[in-house]
């Protein structure tokens, strides 16, 4: 019974030394570093702004709603506007996109084209994700 005992306790005894030696490899060893977002590219977008309200429900049960801005192309396409924010060290008000609801607009922002492969043979889709809109600018309808 004595011996069980002492092998029981020796492979405990081994099995915490062996996994505090791991831990401390562990440790020293590098982390592995997130990769550089890719850069923002100068974008024009054209066509309407349109309004929608999304209604969220959090996990109490409350429902919230929320304006979000889309910019509709040509061809009928939404493209997801984001949120205007004020610039850093300027003095000037971010965009009010809500004035521009229901006019046709041209848009400067910063973002990101995604191109993936489509569903039809040798199709590429393009994406385009805008993350920070530059300027705003009124135009006649075509």
């Amino acid at each position: 019974m004595k011996h069980w005992m002492r092998a029981t306790l020796l492979v405990a005894v081994l099995g915490m030394l062996t996994s505090m030696i791991h831990a401390e490899e562990e440790a020293k060893a590098p982390k592995k570093d997130r990769p550089a977002p890719p850069p923002l590219e100068e974008m024009t977008l054209s066509g309407k702004v349109v309004e929608k309200t999304i209604e969220r429900t959090k996990k109490d049960g409350t429902k919230s709603e929320m304006k979000v801005f889309a910019l509709e192309d040509a061809e009928g396409k939404q493209i997801p506007l984001p949120v205007p924010r004020k610039v850093k060290g300027s003095d000037a008000a971010p965009i009010d996109l809500a004035s521009y609801v229901g006019k046709n607009v041209t848009i400067t922002a910063k973002g990101l084209k995604q191109v993936r492969k489509g569903k039809k043979d040798g199709e590429e889709v393009t994406k385009l994700i805008p993350k920070e809109i530059t300027a705003i600018e009124e135009v006649a309808a075509p």
